[in-house]
């Protein structure tokens, strides 16, 4: 089990939702929730946690 498994179903919902709303690449998605503090809490995470990268993004 990868530290990524952790991510529900809600959770991956809430990172497509915020990359439409902010209109954002996948690449800049990842970048956002790394850089800011609003974001990672919107999604329930903290500095540290993994984040998804773009490829895995795309394919939700």
């Amino acid at each position: 089990m990868t530290p990524l498994d952790k991510l529900t179903s809600f959770s991956r919902f809430k990172i497509v939702v915020m990359q439409k709303y902010h209109a954002l690449s996948e690449a800049q998605t990842k970048e956002q929730i790394l850089d800011r503090f609003s974001f990672m809490r919107f999604l329930d995470m903290v500095p540290g946690d993994a984040i998804p990268d773009k490829s895995m993004i795309w394919h939700f």
